[in-house]
Protein backbone atom coordinates (compact mmCIF):
# COMPACT_ATOMS: atom_id res chain seq x y z
CA UNK A 1 0.00 0.00 0.00
CA UNK A 2 0.83 3.28 -0.44
CA UNK A 3 1.93 6.23 1.36
CA UNK A 4 -1.07 8.37 -0.19
CA UNK A 5 -3.37 5.21 0.70
CA UNK A 6 -1.93 4.93 3.95
CA UNK A 7 -2.31 8.84 4.91
CA UNK A 8 -5.83 8.62 3.16
CA UNK A 9 -6.86 5.28 5.61
CA UNK A 10 -5.76 7.26 8.63
CA UNK A 11 -7.60 10.27 8.12
CA UNK A 12 -10.62 8.22 7.39
CA UNK A 13 -10.50 6.19 10.63
CA UNK A 14 -9.52 9.41 12.74
CA UNK A 15 -12.74 11.70 11.29
CA UNK A 16 -14.59 8.68 12.03
CA UNK A 17 -13.31 8.74 15.63
CA UNK A 18 -14.40 12.23 15.60
CA UNK A 19 -17.77 11.98 14.54
CA UNK A 20 -18.57 9.43 16.94
CA UNK A 21 -17.59 11.25 19.95
CA UNK A 22 -19.39 14.23 18.94
CA UNK A 23 -22.33 12.65 17.83
CA UNK A 24 -22.53 10.43 20.89
CA UNK A 25 -24.78 7.87 19.96
CA UNK A 26 -23.89 7.28 16.17
CA UNK A 27 -22.93 3.87 15.38
CA UNK A 28 -20.06 2.94 13.55
CA UNK A 29 -19.88 1.69 10.33
CA UNK A 30 -19.23 -2.29 9.86
CA UNK A 31 -17.42 -3.33 6.22
CA UNK A 32 -18.94 -6.71 5.57
CA UNK A 33 -16.33 -8.70 3.81
CA UNK A 34 -17.72 -10.71 1.16
CA UNK A 35 -15.52 -13.84 1.82
CA UNK A 36 -16.46 -14.13 5.42
CA UNK A 37 -18.82 -16.81 6.24
CA UNK A 38 -22.24 -15.69 7.98
CA UNK A 39 -22.35 -16.05 11.38
CA UNK A 40 -25.28 -17.35 13.35
CA UNK A 41 -28.37 -14.67 14.21
CA UNK A 42 -27.03 -13.65 17.63
CA UNK A 43 -30.19 -10.91 17.50
CA UNK A 44 -32.47 -13.84 17.28
CA UNK A 45 -31.60 -15.79 20.41
CA UNK A 46 -31.45 -12.34 22.34
CA UNK A 47 -34.44 -11.66 21.26
CA UNK A 48 -36.06 -14.85 22.35
CA UNK A 49 -34.15 -14.54 25.56
CA UNK A 50 -35.17 -10.74 25.88
CA UNK A 51 -38.88 -11.79 25.67
CA UNK A 52 -38.95 -14.60 27.70
CA UNK A 53 -37.82 -12.54 30.56
CA UNK A 54 -39.92 -9.88 30.02
CA UNK A 55 -43.04 -12.69 30.37
CA UNK A 56 -41.50 -13.87 33.36
CA UNK A 57 -41.39 -10.34 34.85
CA UNK A 58 -44.06 -9.30 37.48
CA UNK A 59 -46.68 -7.04 35.76
CA UNK A 60 -46.86 -3.51 36.76
CA UNK A 61 -50.67 -2.96 38.20
CA UNK A 62 -50.04 -7.01 39.91
CA UNK A 63 -47.46 -4.87 42.30
CA UNK A 64 -49.49 -2.31 42.98
CA UNK A 65 -52.13 -4.48 43.69
CA UNK A 66 -49.99 -6.30 46.15
CA UNK A 67 -48.73 -3.31 47.53
CA UNK A 68 -52.15 -2.22 48.36
CA UNK A 69 -53.03 -5.13 50.05
CA UNK A 70 -50.20 -4.97 51.92
CA UNK A 71 -51.10 -1.69 53.74
CA UNK A 72 -52.69 -1.61 56.92
CA UNK A 73 -53.25 0.63 58.68
CA UNK A 74 -53.16 1.16 63.07
CA UNK A 75 -56.04 3.48 65.13
CA UNK A 76 -56.32 7.09 63.58
CA UNK A 77 -55.71 9.96 66.03
CA UNK A 78 -58.15 12.30 66.70
CA UNK A 79 -58.26 15.92 68.04
CA UNK A 80 -59.88 16.09 71.67
CA UNK A 81 -63.69 16.03 71.70
CA UNK A 82 -64.09 14.42 68.26
CA UNK A 83 -64.52 11.02 67.64
CA UNK A 84 -63.96 9.80 63.91
CA UNK A 85 -67.29 8.67 62.50
CA UNK A 86 -66.88 4.63 61.48
CA UNK A 87 -68.96 4.24 58.27
CA UNK A 88 -66.46 7.49 57.12
CA UNK A 89 -63.60 5.27 57.87
CA UNK A 90 -65.16 2.30 56.47
CA UNK A 91 -64.80 4.72 53.37
CA UNK A 92 -61.70 6.13 53.33
CA UNK A 93 -59.01 3.53 54.06
CA UNK A 94 -59.35 1.75 50.65
CA UNK A 95 -59.27 4.89 48.87
CA UNK A 96 -56.14 5.53 51.20
CA UNK A 97 -54.82 2.07 49.98
CA UNK A 98 -55.82 2.37 46.31
CA UNK A 99 -53.89 5.67 46.55
CA UNK A 100 -50.72 4.28 48.22
CA UNK A 101 -51.04 6.27 51.33
CA UNK A 102 -48.50 5.31 54.09
CA UNK A 103 -49.56 6.00 57.90
CA UNK A 104 -48.52 9.62 58.12
CA UNK A 105 -50.14 10.26 54.75
CA UNK A 106 -53.33 8.87 55.92
CA UNK A 107 -53.47 10.20 59.15
CA UNK A 108 -52.62 13.54 57.82
CA UNK A 109 -55.83 13.46 55.39
CA UNK A 110 -58.21 12.50 59.26
CA UNK A 111 -56.11 15.67 60.62
CA UNK A 112 -57.42 17.64 57.68
CA UNK A 113 -60.70 16.16 58.23
CA UNK A 114 -61.64 16.72 62.05
CA UNK A 115 -60.36 20.29 61.35
CA UNK A 116 -62.78 21.09 59.06
CA UNK A 117 -65.42 19.47 61.44
CA UNK A 118 -63.84 21.27 64.30
CA UNK A 119 -64.68 24.39 61.94
CA UNK A 120 -67.76 23.84 61.01
CA UNK A 121 -69.10 22.86 64.67
CA UNK A 122 -67.46 25.97 65.92
CA UNK A 123 -69.71 28.17 63.17
CA UNK A 124 -72.60 27.11 64.06
CA UNK A 125 -72.41 27.10 67.68
CA UNK A 126 -70.92 30.87 66.75
CA UNK A 127 -74.58 31.21 64.76
CA UNK A 128 -76.31 30.16 67.44
CA UNK A 129 -74.72 32.49 69.91
CA UNK A 130 -75.25 35.18 67.60
CA UNK A 131 -79.05 34.50 67.43
CA UNK A 132 -79.59 33.84 71.10
CA UNK A 133 -78.07 37.56 71.80
CA UNK A 134 -80.22 39.25 69.02
CA UNK A 135 -83.30 37.17 70.54
CA UNK A 136 -82.87 38.68 73.73
CA UNK A 137 -82.03 42.27 72.66
CA UNK A 138 -85.17 42.01 71.11
CA UNK A 139 -87.04 40.87 74.02
CA UNK A 140 -85.82 43.34 76.75
CA UNK A 141 -86.44 45.94 74.27
CA UNK A 142 -90.05 44.77 73.99
CA UNK A 143 -89.95 45.03 77.85
CA UNK A 144 -88.94 48.18 78.43
CA UNK A 145 -85.09 47.37 78.83
CA UNK A 146 -83.20 45.04 81.83
CA UNK A 147 -84.92 45.42 84.72
CA UNK A 148 -88.67 44.60 82.97
CA UNK A 149 -87.41 41.67 81.29
CA UNK A 150 -85.81 40.39 84.88
CA UNK A 151 -89.46 40.51 86.40
CA UNK A 152 -91.21 39.45 83.61
CA UNK A 153 -89.10 36.50 83.20
CA UNK A 154 -89.24 35.98 87.18
CA UNK A 155 -92.93 35.74 86.34
CA UNK A 156 -92.67 33.58 83.31
CA UNK A 157 -91.07 30.94 85.50
CA UNK A 158 -94.92 29.92 87.20
CA UNK A 159 -95.86 29.41 83.40
CA UNK A 160 -92.71 26.82 82.92
CA UNK A 161 -93.14 24.70 86.21
CA UNK A 162 -96.93 24.59 85.08
CA UNK A 163 -95.83 23.03 81.84
CA UNK A 164 -93.55 20.63 83.76
CA UNK A 165 -96.58 19.66 85.63
CA UNK A 166 -98.89 19.07 83.52
CA UNK A 167 -96.77 17.40 80.80
CA UNK A 168 -95.48 15.02 83.35
CA UNK A 169 -98.50 13.53 83.99
CA UNK A 170 -98.54 12.54 80.57
CA UNK A 171 -95.88 10.35 80.87
CA UNK A 172 -95.53 6.57 81.73
CA UNK A 173 -95.44 6.67 85.37
CA UNK A 174 -91.50 5.29 85.28
CA UNK A 175 -90.87 8.37 83.60
CA UNK A 176 -92.47 11.04 85.84
CA UNK A 177 -89.19 10.89 88.28
CA UNK A 178 -85.66 10.95 86.90
CA UNK A 179 -82.50 10.11 89.43
CA UNK A 180 -79.67 13.08 90.65
CA UNK A 181 -77.10 13.34 92.43
CA UNK A 182 -77.34 15.55 95.59
CA UNK A 183 -74.22 16.08 98.08
CA UNK A 184 -73.35 12.82 96.75
CA UNK A 185 -76.67 11.22 97.14
CA UNK A 186 -78.79 9.81 94.67
CA UNK A 187 -82.40 11.37 94.67
CA UNK A 188 -85.53 10.54 92.84
CA UNK A 189 -86.57 14.26 91.63
CA UNK A 190 -89.77 15.41 89.46
CA UNK A 191 -89.03 14.74 85.46
CA UNK A 192 -89.19 18.62 83.49
CA UNK A 193 -89.93 17.18 80.68
CA UNK A 194 -91.43 21.20 78.93
CA UNK A 195 -88.12 22.56 80.51
CA UNK A 196 -85.82 20.51 79.04
CA UNK A 197 -87.51 20.60 75.67
CA UNK A 198 -87.10 24.18 76.00
CA UNK A 199 -82.91 23.81 76.57
CA UNK A 200 -82.66 21.14 74.18
CA UNK A 201 -84.06 23.03 71.24
CA UNK A 202 -83.09 26.49 72.14
CA UNK A 203 -86.73 27.20 71.85
CA UNK A 204 -86.61 28.78 75.48
CA UNK A 205 -84.77 31.53 73.70
CA UNK A 206 -87.33 32.93 70.88
CA UNK A 207 -88.86 35.91 72.61
CA UNK A 208 -92.10 34.49 71.06
CA UNK A 209 -91.96 31.77 73.86
CA UNK A 210 -91.17 33.41 76.32
CA UNK A 211 -93.73 35.51 75.76
CA UNK A 212 -96.41 33.08 75.70
CA UNK A 213 -94.96 31.17 78.62
CA UNK A 214 -95.13 34.37 80.06
CA UNK A 215 -98.87 35.22 79.16
CA UNK A 216 -99.69 31.34 80.97
CA UNK A 217 -98.41 32.63 84.17
CA UNK A 218 -100.75 35.84 84.66
CA UNK A 219 -103.50 33.00 84.22
CA UNK A 220 -102.02 31.09 87.35
CA UNK A 221 -102.92 31.91 91.03
CA UNK A 222 -100.11 32.01 92.74
CA UNK A 223 -99.91 28.14 93.78
CA UNK A 224 -100.11 27.38 90.06
CA UNK A 225 -103.31 26.87 89.63
CA UNK A 226 -105.21 27.80 86.42
CA UNK A 227 -107.18 31.07 87.55
CA UNK A 228 -109.86 29.94 84.84
CA UNK A 229 -110.84 26.61 87.40
CA UNK A 230 -111.35 28.51 90.12
CA UNK A 231 -114.65 28.31 91.56
CA UNK A 232 -116.20 26.11 88.79
CA UNK A 233 -116.93 22.37 89.52
CA UNK A 234 -114.77 20.60 87.48
CA UNK A 235 -115.20 16.52 86.85
CA UNK A 236 -112.12 15.08 89.09
CA UNK A 237 -110.45 13.23 86.43
CA UNK A 238 -109.55 16.57 84.97
CA UNK A 239 -108.61 17.94 88.02
CA UNK A 240 -105.76 15.07 88.23
CA UNK A 241 -105.17 15.81 84.75
CA UNK A 242 -104.49 19.51 85.88
CA UNK A 243 -103.27 19.11 89.53
CA UNK A 244 -101.59 16.09 89.07
CA UNK A 245 -101.45 13.67 92.49
CA UNK A 246 -100.17 16.50 94.82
Amino acid sequence: MSVEANEAAQETTEAAGNESTLAGSAPAETVVDPNAEAAPNADTGTKQDTEGAEGDAPKEGDADEGAQEAVEYSDFQMQDGFELDEAVLGEAVPVFKELGFSQEQAQGIVDLYSKLQGETLNTAVTQQQAQVETWTKQIKDDWGGEEGFNSKLKEAAKGVDYGDKYLRELLPEDQRTVKVEVNGKEQSVPATPFRDALNETGAGNHPAIIKFVHSVSQMLSEDGVPASARGTAQPKDTASRWYGNS
